[in-house]
């Protein structure tokens, strides 16, 4: 998927969101959580939030129970482009498998990896994440269904979520975000966002050949992924 503000790309740095934060989807939750690594506890962000949107890239995580190690993978524009999956093994990063989500999202399934898109955007209103915090929202399954289906890509302004909703699918409850979309004219909105789409654009490193495995440090993934299993309470569809 593009981003809003072009497609030139610089040299990589680090990930410039302050935070990864997950959808958690069960039904006693609906909110985004990230990990607190000096108090080993998620850290809530609560709905109501409005964000502007920067650009969303494709990706997979997910915990290899035979390695005991959280999944990464580096992300990616277009899905034509090739899935690096890594793990922490003997205190070190290494590959774990590879290839085009379309070919391989049986093995991804089975080896404990699934399918996110990243949204990497501004948060603009709440009560727990400082205005215009660069923020990576990681989403799956019947969240990513509902971003899909409002197709924000393209659109300036402002990306709401002021509640979750109950759904059910068969015996299976969850929760789901509602997006929703506010006109913006702000000014200090449309300089920060093209800032913080730059500063994203930069650590992507997209080339036009197509090499788009960019080398995280172990400080960087260790602060966006949990080394321990946790309990999946995101949806399989």
């Amino acid at each position: 998927m593009s981003g809003r503000y072009g497609d030139e790309y610089s040299n990589p740095n680090p990930c410039p969101a302050c935070a990864t934060f997950k959808w958690r989807g069960a039904p006693d939750k609906g909110y985004f959580t990230t990990w607190n690594k000096e108090k080993k506890e998620d850290r809530i962000m609560p709905l109501p939030v409005k964000f502007l949107f920067l650009d969303s890239l494709s990706c997979v995580n997910g915990w290899s129970e035979s390695n005991k190690s959280s999944i990464f993978s580096n992300e990616v524009k277009k899905l034509s482009e090739p899935l690096i999956l890594k793990i922490f093994k003997d205190g070190k990063v290494a590959k774990f498998m590879d290839g085009l989500y379309s070919e391989n999202k049986a093995k991804f399934n089975d080896a404990g990896a699934a399918f996110h898109t990243s949204i990497f955007c501004l948060i603009k209103a709440n009560a727990e994440v400082e205005d215009y915090t660069l923020v990576r929202l990681m989403i799956k399954g019947a969240a990513l269904g509902a971003w899909i289906d409002k197709g924000f890509d393209e659109r300036d302004g402002l990306v709401t979520i002021l509640e979750a909703e109950d759904k059910q699918k068969g015996v299976v409850k969850y929760r789901q975000p509602v997006f929703g979309y506010e006109e913006s004219t702000d000014e200090e909105d449309e300089a920060k966002a093209k800032e913080a789409y730059q500063k994203v654009q930069d650590w992507y490193n997209y080339d036009k050949n197509g090499i788009t495995d960019p080398q995280p440090t172990m400080k960087e993934i260790k602060e966006q992924f949990k080394e321990k299993p946790e309990v999946d309470e995101d949806l399989p569809f």
